[in-house]
C-alpha cells in the first residue's frame, strides 16, 4: 500500500503498484522492461507528472477497458 510520508517510490516499484492497482495483476516481464524504459533515466524516484503519465497510458489499456 501507500504509506504516508514514505516518499516517492522506486520506478520498479511503481510500476508493480500501479499494475496490481489498475489491472489486479503484476506486470509481465515484456511489460515491467517498456514501463522502466518509460520512466528513463529517474533510477531513485517516480516524479509526480511522469506517474500521472504511467497511470493514463494504464486505464488506457484495452485490458482496463474491455472485459472479456
Amino acid at each position: 500500500g501507500v504509506r504516508a510520508g514514505a516518499g516517492p517510490p522506486r520506478p520498479a516499484e511503481f510500476v508493480r503498484k500501479a499494475c496490481r492497482l489498475a489491472l489486479a495483476r503484476a506486470p509481465a516481464s515484456d511489460e515491467s522492461t517498456r514501463s522502466l524504459r518509460f520512466f528513463g533515466k529517474e533510477t531513485d524516484a517516480v516524479s509526480l507528472e511522469n506517474a500521472v503519465d504511467f497511470c493514463h497510458a494504464l486505464y488506457n489499456l484495452n485490458e482496463f477497458i474491455y472485459v472479456e
